[in-house]
C-alpha cells in the first residue's frame, strides 16, 4: 500500500508538473500573441498617422495655390471623421506654415498626423516641406527673343532678330547687349504642362520625352502645331504642341522640330559630338523653348536656328553661326493657352526638402 501511495503521489507530481508547463507555455504564447498584436496595431496606426501628415502637406499645397493666399498660416486640428461613421475617429492632422528660417522668400510646412486623435494616447508622425513662392510671369515675358536667368554671352548680335518684342534681358551678372532685369525666373506649372504633353498624341506615343526616349533619339514633332488655327474662328491662335523633355535637348543635323519645348536638362547644339557630315547642317527649331538649365549654341560649322523665342533659367550663349528670331505668332499662340491653362503661376516644391522630423 506504501509503494502504491508513493506511485500516487509521483504521478499526481509528474501531472502537477505538466499542469504548470503547459500553463507556463499557454502564458507565455498570449503574452507574445498579445505583444505582436499591439505592435502590428501600432504599426497599422503608424502608417495612418503618417498619411494623414500626408495629407496635410498636400492641404497646404492646394490653399497655398490658391491665388492670393500666399500667406494662408495653416489649420487644425482637423479631424478625418465622417457623417456616416458617427463617434468613429479615422485620425486628425495638423498643419503650420511659417517663413522658411533658411531663406525668407520661401515657406516652411510642417504636418502632423495623429491616430487616432491628437488628444490622449495615439501614434504621432511630424513631416516637412520647403515651397517656394508663386511666380507671376513679368508682363514682357512673351515679348522677349531670349530671357536667361542668368548671364547672356552673344558672339553675332547681328544674328539675334528681336523683331516685335521688346528685346533680350537677363537676371546673372552679365549680359551681351542685353538689358539686365531683377524678376526673379518664373516657374512655371510643370505638373500641369506635363499633363498637357500627355494629353497630346501623335502615332500613337505622347508629347512626353523620357530619358529612354532620349537616348534612343526618339524623333520630335516637326510642326509647331498640335491643332492648326480655325482661320473661320476670329482670334483663334490654335494649339502648340507642348513637348516635355525630361532631359537635356540635343538638337544636331539636318533636322527640324516644333512646338513648345519644357525642357528639365539643357538645350545643346554642339557638333563636336556629330560627324562631319551633320556639322555641315543646319538644325531649327520652330517654336518656343522654356529650360530649366542652359541655352548653348555652339561650334561654326553647325547653324541652330530658332524661330520662336528662349527662356532659359541659367545661362544663354551663342558662339556659332546659329540664328535666333522672335516669332510673334507662335509666342501670342503659347500665351494663350499659358493663361487659359493657368500655367504660369505655380507655388513650387523646393527640390528634396521633404523630410520627416518627429514620430512617436
Amino acid at each position: 500500500m506504501d509503494i502504491l501511495k508513493n506511485k500516487t503521489g509521483i504521478v499526481l507530481v509528474i501531472a502537477l508538473a505538466f499542469l504548470v508547463l503547459f500553463t507556463t507555455i499557454a502564458i507565455l504564447h498570449i503574452t507574445s500573441t498579445i505583444s505582436d498584436f499591439n505592435i502590428a496595431k501600432r504599426s497599422t496606426y503608424s502608417f495612418k498617422a503618417f498619411f494623414l501628415a500626408q495629407a496635410g502637406l498636400h492641404k497646404a499645397l492646394y490653399e497655398l495655390r490658391l491665388p492670393g493666399n500666399w500667406g494662408w498660416p495653416g489649420e487644425g486640428p482637423v479631424s478625418m471623421d465622417w457623417p456616416e461613421d458617427s463617434g468613429v475617429s479615422k485620425g486628425e492632422y495638423t498643419v503650420a506654415v511659417i517663413v522658411s528660417p533658411t531663406n525668407p522668400s520661401n515657406k516652411l510646412i510642417t504636418s502632423t498626423g495623429y491616430y487616432p486623435k491628437s488628444t490622449g494616447s495615439h501614434v504621432r508622425r511630424v513631416v516637412q516641406l520647403e515651397v517656394t513662392p508663386p511666380s507671376n510671369l513679368p508682363s514682357w515675358f512673351f515679348d522677349t527673343v531670349i530671357f536667361a536667368g542668368g548671364n547672356v554671352d552673344i558672339t553675332k548680335r547681328d544674328q539675334i532678330d528681336i523683331g516685335e518684342g521688346v528685346g533680350i534681358k537677363y537676371g546673372g551678372t552679365g549680359g551681351t547687349t542685353a538689358e539686365k532685369t531683377t524678376e526673379t525666373f518664373p516657374n512655371l506649372d510643370f505638373e500641369a504642362l506635363r499633363a498637357e504633353a500627355l494629353r497630346q498624341t501623335s502615332n500613337g506615343k505622347t508629347n512626353v520625352y523620357t530619358q529612354a526616349d532620349i537616348e534612343a533619339k526618339r524623333a520630335y514633332p516637326t510642326n509647331f502645331y498640335y491643332i492648326q488655327p480655325n482661320p473661320d474662328v476670329p482670334g483663334d491662335l490654335g494649339t502648340p504642341n507642348i513637348i516635355y523633355v525630361e532631359g537635356d535637348l540635343a538638337v544636331k543635323g539636318n533636322t527640324q522640330i516644333g512646338g513648345f519645348y519644357i525642357v528639365a536638362g539643357n538645350v545643346i547644339a554642339d557638333p563636336i559630338d556629330e560627324a562631319d557630315s551633320e556639322i555641315a547642317g543646319t538644325s531649327s527649331i520652330v517654336g518656343c523653348i522654356y529650360t530649366l538649365g542652359n541655352f548653348e549654341i555652339s561650334g561654326g560649322g553647325n547653324a541652330l536656328n530658332v524661330d520662336g523665342g528662349v527662356w532659359c533659367r541659367n545661362n544663354f550663349s551663342q558662339g556659332g553661326n546659329g540664328k535666333l528670331s522672335y516669332n510673334k505668332t507662335y509666342m501670342d499662340a503659347v500665351e494663350a493657352i499659358m493663361i487659359m491653362r493657368n500655367l504660369a503661376t505655380k507655388v513650387a516644391i523646393k527640390s528634396n526638402s521633404w523630410k520627416e522630423i518627429g514620430a512617436s
